[in-house]
């Protein structure tokens, strides 16, 4: 059960530090990501994170959801990659995104 569950959805937690315009780091990020139906012909990804300045300032929250509409998979020797391709709505910290290409 745990290899299909593991098959079917991906899950991940990413704390980071991005740099700001002048290369320093400049915010505190976190967040989870989520790809769902791995397995089947309609795979979905969604993504939340939160932000704010290393000073505690300008907190606001992101999201992403997207429609994934084909994958391409290669190798590389012992490595692989895969490429999505479908529209995700982002919401940016002004107003949202609709339908961007992915």
């Amino acid at each position: 059960m745990l290899a299909l569950l593991f098959h079917l959805v991906r899950v991940a937690l990413y704390p980071s530090t991005q740099n700001g315009p002048d290369g320093k780091p400049a915010w505190k990020v976190s967040g989870t990501w989520k790809f769902t139906n791995l397995s089947s012909k309609s795979p979905a990804f969604n993504a939340s994170f939160d932000m704010m300045k290393l000073d505690g300032s300008s907190k606001h929250k992101h999201t992403i959801d997207a429609t994934i509409t084909s994958a391409d998979f290669s190798r590389a020797g012992k490595s692989s990659l895969r490429t999505y391709s479908g529209t995700a709505t982002i919401s940016m910290k002004e107003a949202i995104q609709g339908k961007t290409n992915i």
